[in-house]
């Protein structure tokens, strides 16, 4: 039986692009395979655009029998780091997220493949916040205060790690989360499902790929990040229709 985590949020992070939709579509196909920290998430979905009809229906299918709402949150601000921060500090505000113990956030196109180490992770009551290295140069271990935290996926105690603070706001979005993380990071409170960054220095989450059993996995490719891992897996395929070469 796995671990109890307690009452989870999943915050979903998206910008209603195509590669997001069809990402949602394949995890509808998965939603049976769901991990059991999940099964009874609720699940906010925060989008910095309108969801076209067809992208709100592939929501409600990846996660049929869950509380859902739906936040539109347009940016303040131009470039991606900024409107990602924008995002954070909207969605994740102390009082909204009081009654969970644990708020997973991720893009909508991360998968998480296998939890178990990811589970074990949360359940443990000494650990604040479970987090990615995006720095290829360090391994991080509790304490690692020269690790560059991933923005793309990570989980938090929201009684321990208050998320929103706009004193911040003018950061790379990595450097934004990290330095909201510090604390925690600095009293060893932190856990690490991605501890060394990968050599393309490129911030997304790829936990458990260099020893060959993903875990936490976000793909850019095909226009859809979490298209790759799933096909790999065999579970469904994402690609938009192909065009004849005439």
């Amino acid at each position: 039986m796995a671990p109890s985590v307690g009452r989870v949020l999943l915050v979903l992070t998206t910008s209603g692009s195509g590669g997001h939709s069809r990402a949602l579509q394949c995890l509808g196909s998965l939603s049976a395979a769901r991990p059991a920290l999940l099964r009874h998430a609720e699940v906010r979905l925060h989008a910095t655009s309108p969801l076209d009809a067809t992208f709100a229906a592939r929501f409600e299918r990846a996660f049929p029998t869950h509380a859902r709402t739906v936040v539109v949150t347009p940016p303040q601000r131009r470039g991606q780091n900024e409107q990602v921060i924008d995002t954070f500090v909207r969605a994740l505000r102390p009082a909204a997220l009081a009654r969970y113990d644990w708020v997973l956030v991720s893009n909508v196109d991360v998968v998480i493949a296998n939890a178990t180490r990811l589970t074990a992770m949360l359940a443990d009551p000494e650990t604040w916040a479970v987090l990615a290295n995006c720095n290829p140069d360090r391994r991080c271990t509790a304490g690692c205060i020269h690790g560059l935290v991933h923005s793309d996926f990570f989980a938090f105690r929201p009684r321990e790690v208050r998320f929103h603070n706009e004193t911040l706001l003018e950061q790379h979005a990595e450097t934004y989360v990290t330095q909201i993380f510090y604390p925690a990071i600095a009293l060893k409170r932190d856990a690490w499902i991605q501890a060394r960054g990968f050599g393309d220095r490129s911030c997304r989450i790829r936990a458990g790929v260099r020893a060959g059993s993903p875990e936490v996995v976000h793909y850019h490719r095909d226009g859809s990040c979490a298209a790759a891992l799933l096909r790999k897996t065999g579970y469904c395929n994402t690609r938009g229709p192909r065009t004849r070469r005439r």
